[in-house]
């Protein structure tokens, strides 16, 4: 709390996203008999103070129990200094501040789902740990580490615990999980198969349907991503054709979208798939781990592309429909800082979600720290936040003299929706 309280004395203000509060939101005190409540200060901080002989005192302080609002936390030793050596302690709402990573936990290939009902945020990361906040900077992980059912009841064609990149959504009353769980059969172990897991409340494991949502036994498939169109309301998967599985082939990898029925466990009959972009062949030009939003009339396709260990960056492209075209021509650098630049504390950002929140849209992703390669943490991925800005229609991370790189500063917490 103290190292809080430091920080929210020095921190300039400033603004993520909407603009946030200059000061923080004091509780009327009380001043006792011969005292009158005065206020000093951009901030208005109160105390109290005699009418004739201007003295002064700090006001009566009783620790309410009035709940503050997610983003902030109650702060019951606030001190500032009113006037000369008096210093009042307040009761105080005051802002969470965080700074990357999130967590300093590994997470790769995170995803987050915030759910109205429940006014939380929902992390998962690949092997399926799984983390709940109010706030998105307290976590707490689900008991169970693989959120999935005993392996008893996983599906034949299903090769229990890998539960890679899954990713949560809620559709109708049921929580549902998109996740890649390779192929069991004695010659398919890194063959990816995109599978659905869905249940009512995320307490309990989910159960894994029976049947897979796509599969490609030539190559596989991985990486999944749930997008609901705002405009229509209609349900959508995409995720990655895994060419790069053989790279002497040289096949493109690509980003494929389908609609899904409206419950989100088949695709709808009649729609067939659609590629979205093409990437490369090898590990160090691949592309996977995509995402999309609509905003303003343009849906917005974020993917990373090249190797997770070293050159792994994210670009953008956008279209009017979202299923394009999109044109590769005309992407922008979105997200980058790579393993031979000396710049930042972290390289290799990618694999991302987009946020929506009260102060506007933020990017969750994973990213390596800079560390000696004998640091138990030195193949580590951390999950990452940074704020969205939208210039001349285009997304942009962190604008300013660190642009599109991961920042390492201290900042608010975005406001949940």
């Amino acid at each position: 709390m103290k190292y809080f309280l430091i920080l929210f004395l020095i921190l300039p203000a400033f603004s993520i996203g909407a603009a946030s509060p200059k000061c923080p939101n004091f509780r009327a005190p009380k001043c006792g008999s011969g005292f009158i409540l005065k206020r000093k200060g951009d901030c208005r901080i109160p105390y109290c103070e005699k009418t004739l002989d201007q003295s002064r005192s700090c006001p009566s302080y009783q620790p309410t129990a009035t709940s503050c609002s997610p983003e902030r936390y109650r702060d019951q030793n606030y001190q500032k200094t009113i006037f000369g050596n008096l210093t009042c302690t307040h009761d105080v709402c005051a802002r969470h501040l965080y700074q990357n990573p999130l967590m300093d936990r590994r997470c790769a290939d995170p995803a987050v789902h915030y759910d109205t009902i429940e006014k939380r945020y929902h992390l998962s990361c690949t092997k399926f740990p799984l983390y709940h906040s109010t706030n998105m900077k307290d976590w707490v992980q689900y008991p169970t580490k693989h959120r999935l059912a005993k392996k008893n009841s996983y599906p034949s064609w299903a090769d229990y615990g890998k539960d890679w990149a899954p990713e949560i959504a809620k559709i109708g009353n049921d929580f549902v999980a998109y996740l890649t769980l390779n192929d069991a059969t004695n010659n398919g172990k890194n063959t990816g198969i995109i599978g659905v897991a869905k249940g009512a409340t995320l307490s309990s494991p989910l159960i894994v349907e029976g049947n897979h949502v796509v599969k490609n036994d030539r190559f596989g498939v991985i990486d999944p991503s749930y997008f609901k169109d705002p405009k229509d309301g209609k349900h959508y998967l995409l995720f990655k054709l895994d060419t790069n599985k053989y790279p002497s082939e040289n096949k493109p990898t690509r980003i494929v979208i389908r609609e899904l029925r409206p419950d989100g466990l088949r695709f709808k009959g009649g729609t067939s798939s659609q590629t979205l972009i093409l990437g490369g062949s090898t590990f160090y030009t691949l592309i996977e781990g995509q995402d999309m939003i609509e905003k303003d009339g343009y849906y917005y396709l974020f993917y990373s592309i090249g190797a997770y260990t070293t050159n792994y960056h994210v670009r953008v492209v956008r279209s009017t429909s979202p299923l394009g075209p999109f044109d590769t021509n005309q992407s922008r650098a979105f997200l980058h800082a790579e393993a031979n630049q000396t710049n930042g504390s972290f390289y290799a950002p990618g694999h991302g979600k987009t946020i929506k929140t009260a102060d506007g849209y933020y990017y969750l992703y994973h990213a390596k720290k800079r560390l000696p390669s004998n640091d138990p943490d030195y193949h580590t991925r951390f999950p990452m936040l940074d704020a969205i800005s939208f210039v001349d229609g285009w997304p942009i991370l962190n604008p300013g003299p660190n642009q599109s790189h991961p920042s390492t500063g201290i900042k608010f917490i975005p406001k949940p929706l």
